[in-house]
């Protein structure tokens, strides 16, 4: 038991069961809902594969900044371990996505946003592109699904996707930015600091619902993150990503909901 709570929380298990559950929601309103749990599975398999690799390469840095909030530094779970089981994950995405209900497109763009997750912990994680695979992967969570579901997708959802992937990047590294620049971990947030990468955060959110949702019709979301971005100004550090993610839930299944 102690095991699995490891690598449960080696694989970021909030963001990935968020993740997940976004696309077995979106799947159900624009798709079939039978289809809302298999392709959550297929979404959760991938992100396992994301979040273990993270934790497998980061190892080294992690022990060095003392973060006992991840199992490999408290040694409830080793790094080769992770990394056998993201390549596990991986083998297994690959004919879930593209022999599976999805079909083979769009199984083949959740396996671009897969990939593109992995590449942020290879390579983008220390350079100043760290956005990008946030920009990609989350952009192409609801654009894949929509293909799946043979439905054109709008240009302002990815966007949307695509901006809020940012914002949760920007708000993600926000309290560990000190330590991340002491082990040497330079993207963009360790680079432009703590207090830019705040401000950086809520323009993401306003950006993503004044831009993209208000132009699309869905203007009440847009005017929600108007004090949400008020509250995120003012919030702790140490709350400053747990509040951002409640904020994501009532933006994402929001628009689900009016989609």
């Amino acid at each position: 038991m102690k095991l699995i709570i490891a690598l449960a929380r080696a694989s970021h298990f909030a963001p990935t069961l968020l993740v997940s559950s976004v696309a077995g929601a979106f799947t159900a309103k624009v798709w079939q809902l039978n289809l809302a749990l298999p392709i959550a599975l297929i979404v959760f398999v991938g992100q396992l594969c994301i979040g273990w690799s993270n934790d497998a390469i980061d190892a080294t840095k992690d022990i060095l900044q003392d973060r006992n909030e991840k199992p490999v530094v408290t040694q409830a779970v080793t790094a080769s371990t992770l990394t056998r089981l993201s390549i596990l994950a991986a083998l297994i995405s690959l004919p879930i996505n593209l022999l599976g209900p999805l079909g083979f497109k769009a199984g083949a763009l959740h396996l671009l946003a897969i990939g593109s997750g992995v590449s942020y912990n290879f390579f983008f994680k220390n350079n100043v592109f760290s956005p990008l695979p946030f920009a990609l992967s989350f952009g192409l969570l609801p654009t894949f699904i929509l293909v799946g579901a043979q439905i054109e997708p709008p240009v302002w959802i990815f966007l949307w996707g695509a901006a809020l992937g940012v914002t949760a990047h920007f708000a993600n590294c926000l309290k560990d930015i000190d330590s991340d620049v002491k082990v040497g971990i330079k993207g963009l947030p360790q680079r432009l600091g703590k207090k830019t990468s705040r401000f950086i955060t809520v323009a993401g959110l306003l950006m993503s619902g004044n831009v993209v949702l208000a132009p699309a019709g869905l203007t009440f979301l847009a005017l929600v993150n108007v004090p949400f971005a008020l509250i995120l100004l003012r919030v702790k550090l140490a709350k400053f990503f747990p509040t951002l993610m409640l904020i994501a839930l009532v933006n994402i299944f929001g628009t689900i909901y009016f989609f």
